[in-house]
């Protein structure tokens, strides 16, 4: 049984201007990536379920309401938002340390860097049209391959950039609530008349996409609602904001390569400060505009600006205080390097159980739970997944799908397995009888 977990100590780095070791950069970045996963499956668990289409009276209904309303609350000021802001974060930061490692082989990063954007599109693509509209994956390889070409942008000019887009949904907003140009109206209404006729005339086009118990029709409308999320993404602005996240990751991986950002406490608390004194109290308001304010048009630029001013704060708040619970080793942080190593089969994995266990093509569960029974099995799947993770890459180098993005990648056979068995790198166990 295994009984005792810890870290390989970390050399300290003997110069600012020199990269920190590369077992303790990644080690550090699949923790983060590790715990994304996790709260992201948490709040996509919210429509995947069918919690978002449960009337008032459902609700009521359900076993611990009051428990479930609180829980939604906490979402909203906690989870939603934030956590794929983390993953946003994390995959500029990748990014760089990829960039980083190819300038040392000399070789072309930007070749290089679209073959990678054009694999995940591909596996993104199949998951937004085949399994899941909420996919998330097509419109990072979108927007990673905008980000490259600023990929030689000083530090300020990154930060800068991020500012900006960062203000452009409130733009955003009043284009489409005050100047009255909705641009996304025409892809809403196409969808919402195409699922009425795959209902077969049901105006609740999300709910019979979960009721729906044929596979034919599912895919069908999984296919139509590429719109919807298109246009979500669009009504949202999504597409700036997630621009501006991967700037920041950028700049913060440049600070972890040549600045040793990880091991430089005082900045990292001061990050961590900042991030919670203005990120938390936005959220607060979000959550009042969502919850506690008569809905009128204002509460949508309310809503947008508390999202806009709340959401990046606190996202950087929770990997700076990571990145200081890091210097610590806990060994209870260990336990999400796995599934941060295998993160895109993991979440991958996590839309293919989820449309099993709530679909009408699966066992059609949805509609049944009350959100703390839907978390409680979430929180089930994912320790599963940590259990796997362990195993799987005590055995092969990498997640089913990573390697597969490799093949695509790098066009050539790349053997999974290792050489020898070992476990993850940068963790010891010590294994004894129980």
């Amino acid at each position: 049984m295994i009984t005792n977990m810890k870290a390989k100590a970390m050399k300290p780095v003997a110069s600012t201007n020199l990269p920190v070791k590369t077992t303790d950069r990644i080690l550090y970045l699949d923790i983060l990536r590790g715990m994304a996963i996790l709260f992201i499956f948490l709040a996509n668990s919210l429509p995947f379920s069918g919690w978002w289409d449960l009337t008032a009276a459902e609700i009521d209904a359900m076993p611990f309401p009051m428990l479930d309303y609180v829980l939604e609350v906490l979402c909203t000021i906690f989870i939603d938002g934030k956590w794929y802001s983390v993953f946003s974060i994390l995959f500029g930061i990748g990014l760089v340390v990829q960039m980083h490692s190819m300038r040392e082989r000399t070789a072309s990063f930007s070749r290089f860097f679209t073959r990678r954007m054009m694999g995940l599109l591909l596996i993104g693509g199949l998951h937004l049209f085949l399994l899941w509209p909420g996919d998330i994956l097509a419109l990072y390889a979108f927007i990673g391959l905008v980000a490259v070409a600023f990929r030689n942008a000083s530090d300020k000019r990154l930060l800068r950039l991020a500012i900006f887009l960062l203000c452009l949904p409130l733009i955003n907003w009043l284009v489409l609530n005050v100047v009255n140009w909705n641009y996304v109206d025409p892809l809403f209404e196409w969808f919402f008349m195409e699922i009425k006729v795959l209902s077969g005339g049901r105006e609740d086009g999300f709910r019979w996409m979960l009721e729906n118990r044929d596979v034919g029709l599912f895919l069908k409308g999984t296919i139509r609602a590429s719109a919807i999320r298109l246009a979500m993404l669009l009504e949202s602005g999504r597409f700036f904001k997630v621009l501006a996240l991967f700037f920041i990751g950028m700049w913060a991986g440049r600070a972890i390569l040549y600045r040793n950002l990880l091991g430089n406490t005082a900045l990292l608390k001061q990050i961590a400060l900042w991030g919670v004194v203005v990120g938390l109290p936005m959220n607060l308001l979000r959550a009042y505009a969502e919850f506690g304010m008569d809905q009128s048009p204002m509460t949508g630029f309310f809503y947008e600006l508390f999202y806009g001013l709340g959401t990046v704060p606190l996202a950087c708040a929770y990997a700076a205080l990571l990145a200081v619970a890091f210097q610590r080793r806990s060994t209870f942080g260990m336990l999400f390097a796995p599934v941060g190593r295998m993160a895109l089969s993991n979440y991958l994995a996590q839309t293919i159980l989820s449309i099993t266990i709530y679909y009408g093509i699966g066992f059609g569960f949805a509609f049944q739970f009350g959100l703390s029974q839907i978390w409680l099995i979430s929180l089930t799947i994912y320790g599963c997944q940590i259990a796997l993770s362990w195993w799987w890459l005590s055995h092969f180098r990498f997640g089913p799908v990573e390697w597969l993005w490799r093949q695509m990648t790098y066009g050539k056979w790349i053997d999974i397995r290792h050489k020898q068995v070992k476990l993850p790198a940068a963790v010891e166990l010590k294994v004894v009888k129980s």
